[in-house]
């Protein structure tokens, strides 16, 4: 339910509002606001309830029940008031998200995130030389800036194409997992054969070898 927020409602509501009702632009902020301070409000009171009751299913069903009514009232669309409405309703089941949290989500963003984010950038510089470590791993996360950035316009403009953003998303998942396999071997051995347990074993003995040489006092001449 909360991936319809980013998908649906961000990129049609300042659209939706100023054709059908002829909102001023201020009040595309009211909207925008109210479903982060309904969710702001209700998050710990739904999360104590949880707590207290010791059931979050229950609880969880109801606050999907409240974001469907809200996101029914949005489409619904009776006037600027009402969809003004429809966000605190269903900024009030979103609040439903911190059961969620405290089940999975803590233990997903803590297992999978660090995994994704520590293998991306090993993968990477596995892929470059030593030599341009700074400049490659800053292009990269510049690369990341940019995607970031650019994405979000490119699929407010494929609203009403929706084959369209939902093929391209497929196809950069095929292309990204292609390139993936395609340079997954490269970690394994180099040009003389050797695997990477190996070229880091020597690299920490070279490392180790030259930090002993220099704990060595120096010998005075005589």
């Amino acid at each position: 339910m909360g991936g319809i927020e980013y998908a649906v409602i961000l990129p049609t509501l300042w659209l939706y509002m100023k054709n059908d009702f002829s909102a001023r632009p201020y009040f595309l902020g009211f909207v925008l606001s109210a479903f982060s301070f309904s969710a702001l409000l209700f998050s710990p009171v739904i999360g104590r309830c949880a707590d207290v009751f010791r059931r979050p299913k229950l609880l969880l069903i109801l606050c999907t029940l409240w974001e469907i009514a809200g996101n029914a009232m949005y489409f619904m669309g009776i006037s600027k008031w009402f969809l003004l409405g429809s966000r605190l309703v269903s900024g009030l089941g979103a609040g439903g998200e911190a059961l969620i949290l405290a089940e999975i989500g803590i233990i997903l963003d803590m297992i999978a995130l660090p995994f994704l984010v520590v293998c991306s950038i090993s993968l990477f510089s596995k892929l470059t030389r030593k030599d341009s470590q700074g400049l490659s791993q800053g292009i990269r996360r510049s690369v990341v800036g940019v995607s970031c950035i650019l994405a979000p316009l490119w699929a407010g403009s494929t609203i009403d194409k929706p084959y369209l953003m939902f093929g391209v998303m497929i196809g950069l998942l095929v292309m990204a997992l292609t390139m993936l396999i395609i340079s997954f071997s490269k970690l394994n051995t180099n040009k003389d054969g050797k695997d990477a347990h190996q070229i880091t074993q020597a690299t920490l003995s070279s490392v180790q070898h030259e930090y002993d040489q220099e704990r060595q006092p120096l010998l005075s001449q005589n």
